[in-house]
C-alpha cells in the first residue's frame, strides 16, 4: 500500500522555491501545493 506525501511550497516562481517544485513533482504518488 503506498501513501501519498503533501508538500506545500512557498516562492514557487523562482530560485529554490521552483527548483524544490521541479523535483518533487517527478516523484510518484506526491501532490503539491504551490504559491507564487
Amino acid at each position: 500500500m503506498s501513501s501519498t506525501k503533501t508538500y506545500i511550497i512557498t516562492g514557487a516562481n523562482r530560485g529554490l522555491g521552483r527548483g524544490l517544485l521541479e523535483a518533487l513533482i517527478q516523484r510518484p504518488n506526491t501532490t503539491v501545493i504551490a504559491g507564487v
